[in-house]
C-alpha cells in the first residue's frame, strides 16, 4: 500500500460509475481511504436538502471529507490520489489535465454512444453508433501514435492521465474490443 498522501472521506455515487472507479483507483495510489456511501440512490439522495447543502449542483460523484467537499471527478481524484498522481511541476500538471480533459470530452462520449445501446440505456441508432465508432477509432489511432515511444502518457510513472484513459477504455475492452473486433481498429 502506498504511503498516505491523499485525503480520506466518503464518496457519493451509484453502482458501476466509471468516474467513481477512477476516484477509487486514485485513492488506492494515494493511500487514501474512500468509503462509498451505502445508502446513495441516484435521483433521490442527490436532490435532498442535506445533499444540496454540501453539493449545490447535484453532481455525482461527490466527495465529503474533513478537508471539505468536492463534486468534480477530476478534482476528487486529484485530492485522494495525492501529489504523485498530479505531477511534480506546472507543465506536468497541465499535460496531465490535458489528457484527462481530452479523454472526458472525446473518448468518453464516443464510448458511451457505442456502449449505451448495448446496455439498453439508449436506442440503437446506427448513425449515432457509426459516428461514435469513427470518433473512437480516431482517438485510439492518435493515442496509439502518441504512445509509440512512451510507456506512460505523461512522464515516467502512472499519473491521473493514465488512470483516466484506462478507466474510460475499460468497458469498451470488456464489451466491444475482443480480438475479432480489434481487427481493423487501432488499439493500444
Amino acid at each position: 500500500m502506498p504511503a498516505p498522501n491523499g485525503v480520506s472521506g466518503t464518496l457519493y455515487t451509484y453502482a458501476n460509475n466509471p468516474r467513481a472507479h477512477l476516484i477509487q483507483i486514485a485513492a488506492e495510489y494515494g493511500g487514501s481511504t474512500v468509503k462509498v456511501s451505502p445508502d446513495f440512490t441516484m435521483g433521490v439522495t442527490n436532490t435532498t436538502p442535506e445533499y444540496l447543502y454540501k453539493f449545490p449542483f447535484k453532481q455525482v460523484p461527490a466527495f465529503e471529507s474533513a478537508a471539505g467537499n468536492l463534486a468534480d471527478t477530476f478534482a476528487i481524484a486529484s485530492l485522494v490520489g495525492g501529489s504523485a498522481l498530479r505531477g511534480d511541476n506546472e507543465m506536468t500538471r497541465c499535460q496531465i489535465t490535458q489528457f484527462m480533459n481530452t479523454a472526458e470530452t472525446s473518448l468518453f462520449p464516443a464510448a458511451c454512444q457505442i456502449l449505451y445501446p448495448c446496455w439498453g440505456l439508449m436506442p440503437n441508432n446506427k448513425n449515432v453508433v457509426a459516428k461514435a465508432n469513427v470518433q473512437f477509432d480516431s482517438y485510439m489511432s492518435s493515442l496509439d501514435s502518441y504512445l509509440t515511444d512512451k510507456t506512460y502518457l505523461v512522464g515516467e510513472a502512472v499519473t491521473l492521465a493514465d488512470l483516466t484513459v484506462a478507466m474510460y477504455l475499460r468497458d469498451m475492452y470488456n464489451m466491444i474490443l475482443d480480438d475479432a473486433a480489434q481487427i481493423g481498429r487501432a488499439h493500444v
